[in-house]
């Protein structure tokens, strides 16, 4: 085996032990920024299901009839109210990765 500068006189460290570090805090990452957006209250979304269960009959049928209605909530969501939005999601995110990685990951 040859070491990383190609000299052939010992053993080489692993290439991918860097990158196998960098891969799980990107996945990590990703999945917490996925989870923040999935429990977002909007109608169609995971959050929407679980605030549905806590309205009253009324205001939990007119909810969750908008769930016909989703990829225009996602565009206004995401297109108009971006900033808010980014700033509220990255908090929440980041509080699972901490929680989950015990160090800031972001």
């Amino acid at each position: 085996m040859m070491d990383p500068a190609g000299t052939g006189s010992g053993p080489a460290a692993p290439a991918s032990a860097g990158w196998t570090a960098l891969g799980t805090q990107a996945w990590l990452v990703v999945n917490a920024l996925m989870f923040a957006v999935q429990l977002m209250p909007v109608p169609g979304l995971d959050g929407a299901k679980l605030l549905a269960r806590v309205l009253p009959p009324r205001p939990r049928e007119v909810f969750v009839n908008l769930e016909q209605y989703l990829v225009l909530f996602i565009l206004v969501i995401f297109f108009l109210l971006a900033g808010p939005l980014i700033g509220i999601v990255e908090a929440f995110s980041n509080l699972v990765c901490n929680l989950a990685a015990g160090a800031k990951c972001f």
